[in-house]
């Protein structure tokens, strides 16, 4: 086991599939939330959403995003965007009111405690993150998933890679980065919620 693996196990990090989201790079490991594969449970915190200002939902660093996204909306089934096929389609208008609700909220996505959200090992590192709400735009958010609700609506989880948080300097092959989960109504092309978490990767 290398020590990296010994890591994860010690710290409570949970290793995902490997897939190439985050950076675009093959041979990493998924360490939080927000990819494929189930994670530890958490508690989850929301702010009251307003008429049409969608819910902020923080998920610890660990937990799968699609629990909390489940419990917003009851979406009952899920499905990977990299095999739903046909019968979804991933839009402009969906992408542009992903991305237009993370830019409308950034004052909010960067006032998150995040260092709240972080495993026991990393808090410390998390709490010297220093977010400016003009990094918060939204640019660069790709489709993770489709869902489907008990009366038919049809939904998608949206993902943006945020800055990347100060490394703990006796863990360098970790890498975390702010996450932000847009969830949005396909019927309206409306976001219901924000998911704002962490995401990392372990370098093997």
């Amino acid at each position: 086991m290398s020590s990296a693996q010994q890591f994860i196990r010690s710290s409570g990090l949970v290793p995902f599939a490997r897939r190439t989201f985050c950076l675009g790079l093959v041979g990493v490991a998924i360490i939080a939330s927000g990819c494929d594969g189930s994670a530890a449970t958490g508690n989850t915190q929301a702010t009251p959403k307003g008429d049409s200002a969608p819910r902020i939902v923080t998920v610890p660093e660990g937990t799968f995003y699609k629990q909390p996204a489940s419990n917003a909306v009851g979406v009952a089934t899920w499905i990977e965007a990299s095999v739903a096929g046909s019968n979804w389609t991933d839009t402009r208008s969906a992408q542009d009111a992903a991305r237009q609700a993370i830019s409308d909220n950034a004052s909010a996505l960067q006032a998150v405690d995040y260092a709240s959200l972080s495993l026991p090992a990393f808090v410390t590192p998390t709490r010297t993150l220093n977010l400016g709400p003009d990094e918060i735009d939204g640019h660069g958010l790709r489709i993770e998933s489709y869902g489907s609700d008990s009366q038919g609506g049809r939904w998608a989880v949206y993902g943006w890679q945020g800055p990347e948080i100060p490394q703990l300097s006796e863990r360098p092959l970790v890498h975390r980065w702010v996450h932000i989960f847009a969830l949005v109504n396909l019927a309206t092309n409306q976001v219901d919620t924000l998911f704002p978490t962490i995401v990392g990767q372990v370098y093997e």
